[in-house]
């Protein structure tokens, strides 16, 4: 007895197993509509409807007078679920049962319309989404959402389809291969791409608690500021609105639907997470009137995403200056107003925007040492191995990437740095050295055998 009384006590004091991990569960619970269109945004969709505002006005005008909706599923089918007009909802399921339709429209107008629908009809929407998840695995983040709605919107009818698609795309898709590349910055999503992200992420959110984010935080930490910073200064005057314009490679003139994706984006980004003090940045720089989508593609994605109740923070309180080391991505601006100077390395290319234009610099054309290019509270020096040390920051591009260099004060290194993706090398605290510092490529001495 008193052998068993000291085991007993043993076992008491001893520290406890870990307990497992729970194994998530890929499951679908919720009720229909389960995609965007959750019990709280569709309370205040139908009340934005019955307050006739501006945003509701815009697409109701729309609908009412025939436009010709890029995504007419989408926009026929929203229309449906705001105000139970049934010719809407059943002009939405004709379309998506066409042979025009795209999977992610397809899941939406079969969530979305349900109730409309005849069992021969289910069977056929069911039939077109299995099929098309069928196709092959995810190759982009538009690909990645696509099967991610469809797996949700036919969760009772295929469960164990639905439950392995879900599992695929969360668990190989994201986690082993896209959020490891946005961890280490070999992966940087563009403006237009943040539309099917957070598509993605708040279907995912909604449906299986599960937030993507959290498999890449320090990416979705700095991604406001990042956003907010990737636009040019000056905006472009459209038909039906004006337009903030996303920075892009090449020469070509600005695409709205791209900015218009890029503003749906930012949209989403602050519905995901209105608590968020960065999200809030956002929302000031997108609350604008001027800036609202009324065209027919835009106009629906304004209504669905948009609150002009949300408190915002004005954007003028970010910094100027954007710089993340492990992708390379560099922003810097003179100001926020329209007429502001702004630098930014946007793909290969390194771009200056100035007097309402957009310049392609050549880096053996930027000043050195006696002339850099000064823009807001950062210099940016190219096509010289000299620099000044009275700018702080200083941000050495067109270098080797992820190479190490070495900062000479006269003949003494004072510092080894290296670096980014993108070539750059960030400077920083050099005012307490000599007014001329030289780069030269550091070599590590030879370890004898």
């Amino acid at each position: 007895m008193r052998l068993l009384a000291l085991a007993l006590l043993a076992a008491a004091l001893s520290p406890a197993a870990p307990a497992a991990e729970p194994a998530e569960d890929y499951r679908i619970y919720t009720d229909h509509p389960r995609l965007f269109l959750r019990p709280q945004r569709l309370r205040l969709l139908r009340r934005e409807r019955d307050r006739q505002s501006m945003r509701w006005t815009e697409f109701e005008a729309l609908v009412h007078g025939g436009a010709q909706f890029p995504e007419p599923g989408f926009a026929q089918a929203l229309y449906f679920e705001t105000a139970a007009d049934n010719a809407a909802g059943r002009r939405a399921v004709e379309w998506a049962l066409g042979p025009d339709a795209d999977m992610r429209q397809i899941a939406l107008v079969f969530d979305w319309c349900r109730s409309l629908l005849a069992d021969a009809e289910k069977a056929r929407f069911v039939d077109r989404l299995e099929k098309a998840l069928d196709s092959g695995p995810p190759h982009d983040i538009a690909s990645a959402r696509d099967r991610v709605l469809a797996a949700i919107a036919i969760a009772e009818e295929r469960q164990d389809a639905s439950e392995r698609q879900l599992q695929a795309a969360i668990q190989q898709w994201w986690r082993s291969d896209t959020a490891p590349r946005l961890n280490s910055g070999a992966l940087r999503f563009s403006q237009a791409d943040l539309l099917p992200l957070f598509e993605m992420i708040n279907a995912v959110r909604d449906n299986l608690n599960l937030d993507l984010r959290e498999d890449a935080p320090e990416y979705f930490q700095a991604l406001p500021a990042w956003y907010v910073s990737s636009f040019y200064p000056a905006t472009w005057p459209g038909s039906e609105n004006e337009y903030r314009i996303p920075s892009y490679a090449g020469q070509a003139p600005p695409d709205l639907d791209a900015s218009s994706r890029a503003r749906i984006g930012g949209l989403e980004m602050v519905a995901c997470d209105t608590n968020a003090r960065e999200n809030q940045y956002v929302q000031g720089w997108l609350v604008l009137d001027r800036y609202m989508l009324r065209s027919p593609y835009g106009a629906p994605y304004e209504f669905l995403w948009a609150n002009p109740y949300q408190p915002g923070l004005a954007y003028a309180g970010l910094p100027l200056l954007f710089y993340d080391k492990s992708s390379g991505a560099l922003f810097v601006r003179s100001g926020w107003g329209d007429d502001a100077a702004w630098f930014g390395i946007v793909g290969s290319e390194f771009q200056l925007f100035q007097d309402g234009a957009v310049k392609v610099l050549d880096t053996g054309k930027i000043a050195g040492a006696a002339q850099p290019l000064e823009i807001g509270p950062a210099a940016i020096v190219a096509g010289s191995r000299t620099i000044s040390a009275s700018v702080d920051p200083t941000f050495v591009i067109g270098l080797k990437p992820l190479t190490e260099w070495n900062v000479r004060a006269g003949n003494r290194v004072i510092r080894i740095a290296t670096t980014d993706r993108a070539g750059t090398l960030a400077l920083h605290d050099l005012k307490p050295h000599s007014s001329a510092l030289t780069l030269s490529e550091h070599v590590a001495p030879a370890v004898p055998h």
